[in-house]
């Protein structure tokens, strides 16, 4: 059996074999980002990276002035190389986590679990979720991977947030926590507790976002519509309201284009549709839906008249829901050429819209494709 390295020496190996381990870093990111879009799980970014030499020399020292030693520091918690994915906020570590430990072998041991990564008291650290893996059987095989059996990389699970005080935690003044006087450990332990209190509450923000979706959308199911408008009860309005569709199957009657499988955007309803209801103080959905049934009797036609104008030109729109409604509630209602213009069609359907209210038709760029 041979003798145990020093840190030393493990420094003086992993700079022989930094090469492999920087190819190793590279191809993990763009493995890691791969296996993120076919789960379509939301993240913001992924980055690979790869300590220095002595940054990780500095680590180790670190760690045993700290009472910590590793008789392998290369397949340790000791940050060396791998992958940092960027999120929003925690609410997508669950499946983050469960995505690494079913692609890749992970080591407990040089790990920090979401749990772990939550249970701080009194620390100047943000600590996040990271997980120490290698290559499991299966992906060793194929060749482009073989080179890279038995060696470990970090995946890093980061909040925009723990990002950010990762940078500003570089730029303090000491290390330890315990060469900080009393009150300014005081000070940067309370700043890591907002920062993380600031993600808890983003985290609760988007779960309320999602499950006042689906009460909205269960609400519309059962006929009320006495509910607020805004972003999500609208989008909720558009998946659940058999008005919308019914008027979206006259649209398609008279050819507007089908696609089966569109579904509407946040920032389409916030940009366009909420934006024309809040211009003209319309509160409820009971309302919008009281102007639908109104519109009805001439919607065939109207819709059949913007089809026509913007084939003249050579483009079939599209019959997405939001976009039926908002053209019935655009001519209908008589909105002036700016208006028009500030909700940025493409050309041809700004022209038709235009046309059949009786605006002037304004010189403009095209835009998106609805």
């Amino acid at each position: 059996m041979s003798e145990p390295r020093s840190d030393r020496e493990w420094v003086d190996f992993y700079a022989e074999q930094q090469g492999v381990y920087d190819a190793f870093a590279e191809r993990l990111e763009a493995l890691v980002e791969a296996l993120l879009d076919e789960s379509d799980l939301d993240y913001r970014w992924v980055i690979s990276f790869s300590e220095s030499p002595d940054a990780l020399e500095g680590e180790l020292d670190r760690a045993r002035r700290q009472g910590r030693s590793y008789d392998l520091p290369l397949e340790s918690p000791v940050r060396v190389a791998g992958v940092t994915v960027g999120i929003a906020t925690t609410a997508e570590l669950p499946e983050l986590a469960d995505l690494i430990r079913r692609e890749f072998v992970v080591d407990p041991s040089g790990s920090l679990s979401i749990e772990e990564a939550g249970a701080r008291d009194g620390q100047i650290e943000y600590p996040f979720p990271h997980y120490l893996v290698s290559l499991d059987e299966r992906r060793v095989e194929l060749g482009e991977w073989s080179r890279f059996a038995g060696l470990r990389m970090r995946i890093e699970l980061q909040t925009e947030l723990q990002s950010a005080w990762a940078g500003i935690d570089n730029d303090l003044p000491f290390y330890a926590v315990a060469a900080y006087p009393p009150e300014v450990r005081d000070l940067l332990a309370r700043s890591t507790q907002r920062l993380s209190e600031v993600d808890a509450d983003l985290d609760a923000a988007k779960r309320t976002v999602w499950r006042l979706h689906e009460e909205y959308g269960a609400s519309i199911a059962d006929g009320d519509l006495e509910l607020p408008v805004n972003g999500v009860s609208l989008l909720a309005y558009l998946r659940e309201s058999e008005l919308v569709q019914s008027l979206v199957e006259l649209g398609l009657d008279v050819g507007l284009e089908h696609d089966p499988d569109f579904e509407p955007g946040w920032q389409t309803i916030e940009q366009r549709l909420f934006w024309l209801l809040s211009r003209d103080d319309v509160n409820t959905l009971a309302e919008l839906e009281a102007f639908l049934k109104q519109a009805t009797p001439r919607a065939r036609d109207t819709l059949a008249a913007i089809v026509r104008a913007a084939s003249d030109q050579g483009f079939v729109p599209w019959a997405y829901p939001q976009a039926v409604v908002e053209w019935l509630w655009l001519v209908l209602r008589r909105a002036d050429a700016e208006t028009v213009a500030l909700l940025r069609y493409r050309d041809e359907i700004a022209s038709a819209l235009n046309t059949l209210i009786g605006n002037a038709v304004p010189e403009r760029e095209q835009h998106a494709d609805d």
